[in-house]
C-alpha cells in the first residue's frame, strides 16, 4: 500500500466538510457571561458562524455544528493511515525476502557457470578421474564434479558438500559408483565382492539412487563400455581369471 491508495479517503473526507452548512445544530453548552458582549467565532472554512450573544437577563447558548459525514470522512482517513502504518513491517519483510531471493539466484547462476562442463556422448573412467572435485584437480572448489551411475554420467557439483573433499560421498566422485550405490556403502569392495553380481535387492536400491540423481543433477553423457548386466565396465572374473557370462536377471 502507498499514499496514492489513501488519497481517495482524504478526498472523500474533505468533500464531506463542504456539507458543513447543512449540518443540524445541537446545543452543547450553556453558561452566564457578562452583559453587553458578543463573541463571533468563524470556523476554518468560513462557511458557518458560531455566536455567543448575551444580555443581563439572558443565558448564552453555544451552537456547534456536528456533521456526521465529516466525522465519518475523518475516521476513514485515519483508518487508511493506520492500515498503511500497520502494514509497514509486512512490506519491509517482503522487500527483504525478495532481495534475499535475488541474491541466492545470482549465487546459484554463478555456481552453475563456473561448474559447467560441455556434455558429450561418452566418457571414459580415466576422464572421470580428472573431475573428482579434489583440491588437486579443482583448487578453487568451483569446478564440475563427475560421477557415473548405471551407465550415466552426472555433474553433481550442486552436491559439493557431499561429493567434494571431506564429504560423505567423496569416494563416489570421479568414478563409476554404480556398485557402491547399489550396496549403499562408501568403502571399496574387496576382490571377492567385485566378482559377485548384484542381487535383486541391490538393483532395486540402485534404481532408487538413479531416480534421485536424475531428478537432482545434470546428465552430461554416458560411461563408455558400461555393461548394464554386470553393472561394470569390466567383465566379472573368477579366481582363475576366466570370464563369466553376465548373469541373467529376472527383470
Amino acid at each position: 500500500m502507498n499514499w496514492f491508495i489513501l488519497l481517495p479517503f482524504f478526498s472523500w473526507g474533505l468533500e464531506q466538510v463542504d456539507a458543513f452548512n447543512i449540518a443540524p445544530q445541537n446545543v452543547v453548552k450553556q453558561r452566564k457571561i457578562p452583559s453587553n458582549q458578543m463573541l463571533k467565532l468563524q470556523n476554518a472554512f468560513g462557511s458557518k458562524r458560531i455566536q455567543l450573544q448575551t444580555s443581563k437577563s439572558t443565558t448564552t447558548q453555544l451552537n456547534l455544528d456536528l456533521n456526521p459525514p465529516i466525522i465519518a470522512g475523518g475516521a476513514v482517513a485515519l483508518f487508511g493511515i493506520w492500515l498503511y502504518i500497520d502494514g509497514y513491517d509486512a512490506r519491509e519483510r517482503n522487500r527483504q525476502n525478495k532481495e534475499y531471493e535475488a541474491q541466492v539466484k545470482a549465487i546459484e547462476e554463478e555456481r552453475a557457470r563456473l561448474a559447467y562442463i560441455k556434455p558429450k556422448d561418452y566418457w571414459t573412467e580415466d576422464e572421470l578421474k580428472q573431475y573428482d572435485g579434489s583440491l588437486e584437480n579443482d583448487p578453487e572448489q568451483n569446478g564440475p564434479i563427475l560421477m557415473a551411475a548405471n551407465g550415466k554420467v552426472f555433474n553433481v557439483y550442486k552436491g559439493r558438500n557431499f561429493y567434494g573433499p571431506g564429504g560423505e560421498y567423496q569416494n563416489f566422485a570421479g568414478r563409476d559408483a554404480t556398485r557402491l550405490l547399489a550396496k549403499t556403502q562408501v568403502e571399496e569392495e574387496s576382490e571377492e565382492e567385485m566378482k559377485k553380481p548384484l542381487n535383486m535387492g541391490q538393483r532395486a536400491t540402485l534404481q532408487g539412487w538413479m531416480w534421485t540423481l536424475e531428478s537432482k543433477y545434470d546428465i552430461v553423457g554416458e560411461l563408455e563400455g558400461f555393461d548394464s548386466d554386470t553393472t561394470s565396465t569390466k567383465a566379472v572374473m573368477t579366481s582363475d581369471d576366466e570370464v563369466v557370462p553376465p548373469p541373467q536377471m529376472p527383470f
